[in-house]
């Protein structure tokens, strides 16, 4: 039997700057991979995403976030914003 697997690597960095959270980040495939359909290594994931809370009550804030990513392998790019209600 066939094993077949896939290797996904991701570094980033992150800090806060004025009370907005960011973060850069370049993710690759070492070598080939079925699953991201790759003949060799490649980069396939970079990118960098803000991250803002918003107080609503002293208890509670709404975390909004942002995230530009940019897939060269395809030449793709996203667009992802998401908020967390809990």
């Amino acid at each position: 039997m066939k094993r077949n697997f896939s290797t996904y690597i991701e570094l980033g960095y992150g800090n806060t700057t004025k009370g907005l959270d960011w973060e850069i980040f370049t993710g690759f495939v070492p070598m080939e991979s079925g699953f991201y359909e790759i003949d060799g290594g490649a980069i396939i994931n970079m990118g960098f995403g803000v991250t803002k809370s918003f107080v609503i009550t002293p208890t509670y804030s709404l975390p909004l976030s942002l995230k530009l990513s940019v897939n060269p392998a395809y030449e793709s790019v996203f667009f992802t914003a998401s908020i967390a209600l809990f």
